[in-house]
């Protein structure tokens, strides 16, 4: 319990409240309940509209500005650039943002502007706003007194044709003119003129009658305030919705742009958006940004770099709240007939492949194996990690180098995830196409054999090359191993391969009669780089089972290049795609297992994001395609 000090000198107990009672029937009984406001414990607000503030351990009435044109009153917090409304900070503070989006007014239900106590204030429409105003400008002369009142038992409100027909009378009384007769009806001069005449009586105007629409929820009416903010218009938002979403209109845009939260603001927003997840029925929308580009940078022209940081905190609990309720944030679904559509279309000759940097049906990977983003240290394990999740939320906020700004959204936070080099790199498929397009020009329904799948990179790329061919793999990483089956899975289904098998063990391992002998046309493959691809933590892994690089090439890649000596066709091929320093190892091992050097190329490998903006004009990278035959 604290004590209130007021400005003459006396002191009043200060009650808080627990955010169980009903605060609206307190205000209505006088009691009067302070809770604190947004997520700032310096500053209370109670439901009989006072605001108070703490200063040197003691609370005091904070002073309210009335508004210039206006009777409202406006209180202004330090480090804010804008007023905020007193009824609405009453309203939000106590009962949360309007649920419906045609919400957009606060009504004194006493038509009193200067009652800001929580029991005289309701969210409604503009239409109930200005119903509240037809009725007390009607009261002076359509209300009897309330002795009247309590003789006449049957008295009702006036109804808007009683209206009409007291106005009219008034008006032949001398004791109104037209002008005061269209404020009163809530019509134009004109118009109440051809009533007084009787030019109109036939068609006296009335309110109209507006449907009522589904009451949206918080999550949802928070998201569609997000796109608003953002610029979006109703169409964008509508392609957007879900299909049991109801679509909004122009209006409805209107009115959310036209009562969009005061900058109290961007913070004070994120932690409503964080309060709401525990009770939202869909998670958040993938592509929605929690803060759009454009409002962090207008934050950052008003406040600085501090208004910046101070969004941090939020976003970082909003995230994590967010997957402790739903899970972690994968990519949306991506259809297959596109992706193999979109490598097919890249059409890379074999020559291209040291200049060319094709992304075509990465985005497909990127949905449809989760456990690229699940691997040891990747971006799933890294959101539990508050200080490299940390990383990832500055980044896209601008507090970077390069000072590259985007909208924090999940889609925004992956690509930062992935930017930050927080995930794993792997083949790419239409450089797969390609290769395969090369080689097995000639086969109508070629056999392949890839020693370790990765992320279906080469899946993909195989299937786009060579519609109902055979694709035979090992994969050792349990994760990894159920998501590619499941590709190969849907593309038997859908027709698009005549067989798939991939083995849930590593190629060292791979015997005979599972690949007959000189039954396969084509090995393409990306070993193991050793030790530095630790994916998974579980049997079968190398760089668990070879400690040291003999080791790996005595016992993963020598046994693996004679399996595919023996499975390859005479004069098949084996591509081997490995780094600049493994190469002469697996020249070695090639050797041992008897297959012949037959020619090396070059593919591109791409820098990261960071080398290309200190560097532009360094050259890019690249790792050798080595390539044998079998003799």
């Amino acid at each position: 319990m604290h004590d209130l000090h007021l400005t003459n000198g006396q002191s009043e107990a200060l009650h808080r409240w627990d955010g169980t009672s009903d605060a609206r029937t307190a205000a209505r009984d006088g009691v009067e309940l302070w809770t604190q406001v947004a997520d700032d414990a310096r500053y209370l607000v109670s439901n009989l509209g006072r605001v108070a503030s703490c200063a040197k351990g003691s609370w005091r009435l904070r002073k309210t500005t009335p508004r210039e044109a206006s009777a409202y009153v406006s209180v202004r917090f330090p480090g804010m650039d804008h007023d905020i409304l007193l009824h609405r900070l009453v309203i939000q503070t106590f009962e949360g943002p309007p649920t419906r989006v045609d919400h957009t007014d606060v009504r004194h239900l006493n038509t009193n502007k200067h009652d800001y106590a929580l029991h005289n204030l309701a969210y409604g429409t503009r239409q109930d706003n200005m119903q509240d105003v037809r009725e007390a400008r009607c009261a002076a002369v359509l209300v009897p007194p309330p002795e009247v009142k309590k003789a006449w038992s049957w008295y009702t409100p006036p109804t808007f044709e009683h209206i009409i027909r007291v106005g009219l009378e008034l008006h032949a009384e001398g004791r109104l003119v037209v002008r005061d007769l269209a404020r009163l009806w809530n019509v134009k001069p004109d118009v109440a003129s051809r009533i007084v005449t009787g030019e109109q009586l036939a068609d006296i105007p009335r309110p109209k009658a507006t449907p009522r629409k589904r009451r949206r929820p918080p999550h949802e009416l928070a998201q569609l305030r997000t796109w608003v903010a953002a610029g979006a218009n109703a169409a964008q938002i509508n392609a957007r919705l879900r299909p049991d979403q109801e679509p909004v209109t122009p209006q409805d845009v209107y009115y959310l742009r036209s009562t969009a939260p005061q900058p109290i603001a961007l913070a004070q927003r994120i932690a409503l958006a964080t309060r709401g997840v525990a009770t939202a029925t869909a998670p958040w929308e993938d592509a929605t940004p929690l803060v759009s580009r454009a409002e962090l940078v207008q934050a950052r022209k008003d406040g600085g770099i501090t208004a910046i940081e101070q969004l941090v905190p939020h976003v970082l609990n909003f995230v994590q709240a967010h997957v402790a309720r739903w899970g972690w944030f994968y990519p949306p679904p991506v259809g297959v007939a596109a992706a193999l559509q979109d490598v097919r279309a890249t059409n890379m000759p074999l020559t291209a492949l040291t200049t060319t940097h094709a992304r075509a049906g990465n985005a497909f990977l990127h949905a449809r194996f989760h456990s690229f983003w699940d691997v040891l240290g990747g971006p799933s394990e890294a959101t539990r990690d508050l200080k490299r999740l940390s990383r990832v939320v500055r980044y896209k906020l601008g507090l970077n180098e390069q000072e590259e700004t985007s909208d924090v959204s999940f889609k925004e936070l992956r690509r930062g995830f992935l930017v930050q080099r927080m995930g794993v790199s792997f083949f790419k498929p239409a450089v797969a196409c390609a290769v395969y397009r090369h080689f097995l020009a000639d086969c109508t329904a070629p056999v392949v054999w890839d020693p370790a799948c990765g992320f279906g990179a080469r899946l993909l790329g195989f299937a786009a090359a060579c519609p109902q061919g055979v694709y035979l793999g090992n994969e050792p990483a349990t994760r990894i191993h159920a998501d590619v089956h499941a590709l190969g899975v849907d593309l038997v289904a859908d027709g698009v391969l005549a067989h798939v098998d991939v083995t849930c063990k590593g190629s060292e391992h791979a015997q005979l009669p599972a690949l007959p002998a000189q039954s396969v046309d084509l090995v393409l493959t990306s070993p193991p780089y050793y030790t530095l691809e630790r994916y998974y933590d579980e049997p079968g892994q190398c760089w668990r089972e070879y400690s040291t690089q003999q080791l790996w090439s005595e016992r993963y890649l020598t046994p693996t290049l004679t399996t595919a000596r023996r499975a390859l066709k005479p004069g098949g091929k084996a591509v081997i795609n490995v780094s600049d320093e493994l190469a002469p190892v697996v020249y070695a091992a090639a050797k041992r297992a008897g297959l012949q050097p037959n020619q090396e190329l070059r593919m591109h490998s791409g820098r990261d994001h960071f080398d290309r903006k200190r560097q532009p004009a360094a050259p890019e990278r690249s790792e050798p395609l080595l390539i044998f035959v079998a003799p």
